[in-house]
């Protein structure tokens, strides 16, 4: 009687793959190798083998590190599969993929969302918002009419022209980026100035709340010309300030002395006798006796 070949359960072949072993994925790490090396710009950029692993049923992908600059922590992905009792593998796909701690991009954001201040240019449009939190209605009082802070500001605007209005929200944070900014009181330049633009006559007053804190230099010598300021800021060209007196920055000379010729000067005369005063009798001539009694004997 011929013997028999009992056919392989289909248990033993699911329970060889649940194992995640496939001896002909796993040995195709040429394969796999060559496939991300056409992929790549250069075959430099695909490194060493990582590992393999089986992931389905005659499905398995294999890691290699990625040698790109600019690329740390990414690896090349190369999946291969194979047919039902194939003894070839084929490859699948060819992936660049991030690893754990691996160099990735920001988060995507629309560009109305990644805009910053000073990214306006000549042309440039910002798109419309309609919701805008820094701004209010410049004619339509919020409840609570004058006694309410957002419809104080829409009627002490009279915005008629504007449809919206900076509202206390918009305010606060232009006084806030305005005091911490380059025109504050903070900077080199306004510490070490002798008076402050709130007693300068060239700044211009603000009106509103803002008109509290800061004004507009109008000062063609200042580097703020033109320029939001606050009242404790300061510069060099103040209205009320001066250059303090010193001496010359230039050394004084030594004197020249001439000793190759003589100065001549006339001698002085002998000052003259006065003459009696009209009233003042003239003092006595002595005679030849009191001379003769004032004469010691020898």
């Amino acid at each position: 009687m011929a013997a028999t070949t009992k056919p392989r359960s289909t248990a033993a072949r699911t329970t060889r793959a649940a194992r995640g072993h496939d001896a002909v994925l796993e040995g195709a790490v040429e394969l796999a190798l060559e496939a991300a090396q056409q992929d790549a710009e250069s075959a430099s950029d695909v490194g060493e083998h990582l590992g393999v692993s089986v992931d389905a049923d005659r499905f398995a992908t294999h890691r290699f590190a990625c040698t790109m600059r600019g690329y740390t922590g990414w690896y090349w992905s190369v999946s291969v599969s194979r047919v039902p009792r194939g003894r070839t593998a084929t490859v699948c796909e060819v992936a660049l993929l991030p690893g754990d701690g691996a160099l990735l991009a920001p988060a995507w954001l629309p560009w109305s969302e990644r805009l910053r201040p000073g990214d306006v240019g000549t042309g440039d449009v910002l798109p419309f918002l309609a919701d805008d939190p820094r701004l209010v209605p410049g004619y339509t009082p919020r409840e609570g009419g004058a006694e309410d802070e957002e419809g104080r500001v829409a009627i002490e605007e009279l915005a008629l022209a504007r449809a919206r209005v900076l509202g206390p929200q918009g305010r606060d944070e232009a006084a806030e980026r305005w005091y911490r900014g380059t025109r504050g009181p903070t900077t080199p330049g306004a510490v070490a100035a002798d008076a402050e633009c709130g007693s300068c006559g060239f700044l211009v007053p603000l009106q509103g709340a803002l008109g509290q804190v800061f004004g507009v230099c109008a000062n063609a010598w200042s580097p703020d010309d033109g320029k939001v300021v606050s009242l404790d800021h300061g510069c060099g060209a103040h209205s009320e300030t001066d250059v303090p007196k010193h001496a010359s920055d230039w050394p004084a000379a030594d004197p020249l002395i001439d000793e190759l010729s003589i100065d001549v000067e006339a001698a002085s005369e002998p000052p003259a006798a006065q003459a009696p005063a009209e009233n003042e009798p003239a003092a006595p001539e002595p005679d030849e006796a009191s001379a003769e009694e004032t004469t010691p004997a020898p």
